[in-house]
């Protein structure tokens, strides 16, 4: 599945980019950060709006995911991806999964071990394919390795980070079932035929 991904700074940057998307994906994936786990700071959880006409996975890049409990409880997402390069991952993991479907996110340069030790707590994984926090950067094809690593326990795999049209068959080939999806998108002319010429692939 093609998932638009949305990193904004703030509310009307986000809902512009929810209302490019609406008539074509019934979900978006939106990047939070608080500069806990990189150097960049998106908009608030607090600052999502709870009527967005979409479905939401929230990407949690983050160090203390239960902080923001009660406002992400809100916004009911199908989907709520916790980084493992939290120091309390496990702690983390075992409180949010009693609320929501919880994937594990695993940064390029950091190994599996620890997802794959608690894979029954898990819905899935998701692997960036680049660097975490600023988009735009390039895939970066470490993350193949990984990919075929995780199959062996995962079913459910999403990459984030520098997916277009060159890279995006491999990463399927692989077993890759679902793909947040900035730059390609949204530097594109015609949204929406992007969208689906990826979803086509």
């Amino acid at each position: 599945m093609i998932i638009p991904a949305i990193l904004e700074n703030n509310k009307e940057s986000l809902i512009k980019r929810v209302n490019q998307v609406k008539s074509f994906s019934r979900k978006v994936h939106i990047d939070i950060m608080d500069q806990t786990l990189t150097d960049q700071r998106t908009l608030s959880i607090s600052d999502i709006p709870l009527d967005l006409p979409v479905q939401i996975e929230l990407h949690l890049m983050v160090t203390t995911p239960s902080l923001y409990l009660e406002s992400i409880k809100n916004l009911n997402p199908y989907k709520l991806i916790i980084h493992s390069e939290s120091d309390i991952f496990e702690k983390e993991v075992n409180l949010m999964r009693n609320f929501f479907n919880i994937y594990a996110g695993v940064n390029i340069n950091t190994p599996v071990d620890e997802v794959i030790s608690i894979k029954e707590k898990l819905a899935g994984v998701l692997l960036m394919s680049v660097n975490m926090g600023a988009s735009g950067k390039n895939f970066n094809i470490k993350v193949l390795d990984k990919v075929k690593e995780v199959s062996q326990y995962f079913s459910n795999i999403q990459l984030d980070g520098g997916i277009n049209e060159e890279n995006l068959s491999i990463c399927k080939s692989l077993g890759v079932k679902d793909f947040a999806i900035h730059t390609t998108l949204f530097s594109s002319p015609n949204i929406e035929d992007e969208f689906l010429k990826l979803k086509e692939l």
